[in-house]
């Protein structure tokens, strides 16, 4: 069973996602996050499978002191059905926080999925997923009639089990003083 662990967003961040979500979902174009169960988030972290325990102990271990974040429009991951995300510019403390999860994921001999260890990942929040050639082009001008940029910040870190997806543990985010 695959999982993952990401960061939910604030309110504020979780209505502008929302507003996406709800664009595309109206268009027909691919599916978002939140048809598959799924709350705005960005992914720390992806395992093809591993022990839920030892997984929601890394969700306990994560140590953030500054929770900022910043979504910036838009991407997209091409292939055989492309994906529509925003970039997300973390904050120095979570890259480095980022950084030691994935060290210490190894650590306890789970095989994080490459393409979200240090160096190779793109943080992102996903809008839209598995979308067909043909609705792609309505995707990019839905994302592109929303070119706000939103700062703000991470609130809880959680693990999800998928498809469809089932949170397992969630935990507040508890940002230095």
């Amino acid at each position: 069973m695959p999982y993952g662990i990401g960061l939910t967003l604030d309110e504020q961040t979780n209505r502008t996602v929302l507003l996406l979500w709800k664009a595309l979902e109206a268009s027909g174009v691919g599916r978002t996050p939140g048809q598959l169960g799924l709350p705005p988030h960005v992914t720390f972290s992806l395992f093809a499978d591993g022990d839920p325990a030892v997984l929601a102990a890394l969700v306990d271990a994560l140590e953030v002191t500054d929770p900022f974040l910043k979504l910036i429009p838009f991407g997209a991951f091409l292939g055989e059905k492309p994906t529509l995300y925003l970039h997300a510019v973390l904050s120095p403390d979570l890259v480095r926080a980022h950084a030691a999860h994935v060290a210490l994921a190894h650590a306890r001999g789970l095989s994080c999925n490459r393409l979200y260890t240090p160096g190779n990942i793109v943080f992102h929040c996903t809008l839209a997923v598995e979308i067909e050639d043909k609705d792609f082009a309505t995707g990019v001008e839905i994302c592109r009639s929303h070119p706000e940029t939103v700062e703000g910040r991470a609130e809880t870190v959680d693990l999800f089990e998928f498809f469809p997806a089932r949170r397992i543990r969630t935990r507040p985010i508890q940002a230095a003083r």
